[in-house]
């Protein structure tokens, strides 16, 4: 009865500390189209942080931790593309979010990526926040924001990780290799 006990208990503490303390690297879906040969669009309203985005889009091409299957192009429209880029002011966005990713089917309709595949997603920077932190923060949450365009969930547990929101103490601002990693399983 006792072995019976330690053992409900024990899994009961599993479950919970699995739930609590372990970050999943995965949305759930991903972009239905993979991330070869994908395009991204940067819109007139965030032209003042293409040259960020470029930066950012780079480092996840050439991480530096060897092969992905990662390609982006930019390209002046938004047609077909994989990854859109806007900037929102404090009224469309809270002042506290520095970017937000939502996610879409083909048809343009928004769904959830933890149940779903989508098509295209939509990077919205906040231009109310976003100046306020340094240079290096700003790029750190422009790649956090691909990377769960390419399917990649928070890392809370994990600083050194692109994907640690910067509210969690974030201390990267480029793509790290379990990141990188992550992409390639996915992918």
């Amino acid at each position: 009865m006792k072995k019976i006990k330690f053992l409900t208990l024990l899994s009961i503490m599993f479950l919970i500390s699995g739930n609590v303390f372990a970050d999943s690297l995965f949305i759930g879906g991903k972009q239905s189209r993979g991330v070869s040969n994908m395009y991204y669009y940067v819109d007139n309203s965030a032209a003042g942080y293409t040259t960020l985005i470029n930066n950012a889009i780079d480092n996840w091409v050439v991480t530096g931790y060897g092969w992905n299957p990662i390609q982006l192009a930019p390209v002046a429209s938004n047609n077909g593309t994989a990854l859109d880029f806007y900037l929102k002011y404090e009224d469309e966005l809270s002042y506290s979010i520095l970017g937000q990713t939502s996610f879409y089917n083909s048809a343009e309709v928004q769904i959830t990526p933890a149940i779903s595949d989508w098509f295209f997603a939509k990077i919205d920077l906040n231009g109310s926040s976003l100046p306020s932190i340094s240079y290096e923060n700003r790029q750190g949450t422009i790649a956090h924001e691909i990377g769960h365009g390419l399917g990649l969930d928070h890392q809370y547990s994990n600083v050194y990780s692109i994907m640690c929101p910067l509210a969690s103490g974030r201390r990267v601002y480029k793509v790290d290799q379990i990141s990188h990693d992550a992409i390639n399983q996915l992918y």
